[in-house]
């Protein structure tokens, strides 16, 4: 998918505004209880995904036409995110192509893929997780057959002399697919540390041994080893050359990610 990594040409700010007015044409589609089931099947290969912090995933939609009339059929794919945060996304045809206005084509009758791609980036950290809902609206592809009024030799027009029913606006629309995500980082770890040894308390004194617990987590996606280094130091300045410390782990410790 090296295609993908290179394919994201606009700026932020064009983002976030076509991002504001999917969200909206989302909306109206969703809600719209007068809605009628579309001709085209939506599917997918994925319902939910990780994706790490700087990258991305990927999912394939299949769409499928199941209209025998129509020459061709236009579908306008939109990404709903319901929590209101969007995530970078863009839809790709087979080619890795980025679609134009979000749209793709069907035979009659016929089958197509897109490939929607989810970025972890800007508004999107470690940890967090979210929600897109996927799905397309359908219309007939415009094209004159030299006849005229609603009913003459023409598909996708009102007046058979326009494209008067663009695909973005249609009420026909496909099944819905609701993909889970949740945003990681491939390695990462935290310390934490007791505030008093195993005497109780954190004073030490000559020639006694304390033991002091810590624990070390794996906060990363994948598995990881470690190497341990322990250090004193004095805040006044003090010498601490006589102080004997061990970090308690062997060195090439392994711990399994969040995977």
């Amino acid at each position: 998918m090296d295609k993908l990594k290179f394919s994201k040409t606009d700026s932020r700010r064009t983002f976030m505004a076509l991002a504001v007015v999917a969200m909206f044409l989302a909306t109206l589609g969703i809600g719209n209880v007068d809605a009628a089931a579309s001709p085209v099947s939506l599917s997918s290969d994925k319902t939910s995904a990780t994706i790490m912090v700087d990258s991305y995933t990927v999912a394939t939609l299949t769409l499928e036409s199941s209209d025998t009339r129509y020459r061709n059929m236009e579908v306008y794919m939109v990404a709903n995110w319901p929590s209101g945060t969007t995530w970078e996304y863009y839809f790709f045809d087979s080619n890795e192509d980025e679609l134009s206005n979000n749209k793709v084509t069907l035979s009659k009758g016929g089958s197509s893929t897109v490939l929607l791609a989810i970025f972890c980036s800007g508004v999107c950290e470690s940890g967090d997780t979210n929600s897109v809902q996927v799905y397309g609206k359908s219309d007939p592809k415009w094209y004159n057959g030299g006849g005229s009024g609603s009913g003459g030799g023409c598909s996708g027009s009102d007046d058979c002399s326009s494209d008067t029913s663009a695909a973005s606006a249609s009420s026909n629309v496909t099944s819905t697919i609701t993909i889970s995500l949740t945003a990681a980082t491939e390695h990462s770890s935290s310390v934490t540390c007791d505030t008093a040894s195993s005497n109780g308390g954190n004073e030490v004194y000559q020639g006694d041994t304390v033991l002091w617990d810590y624990t070390l987590t794996n906060t990363g996606y994948s598995e990881d080893s470690y190497t341990f280094t322990s250090t004193v130091s004095s805040s006044i300045g003090a010498e601490v050359g006589f102080w004997t410390v061990t970090p308690g782990l062997s060195n090439g410790k392994n711990l399994v990610g969040t995977s």
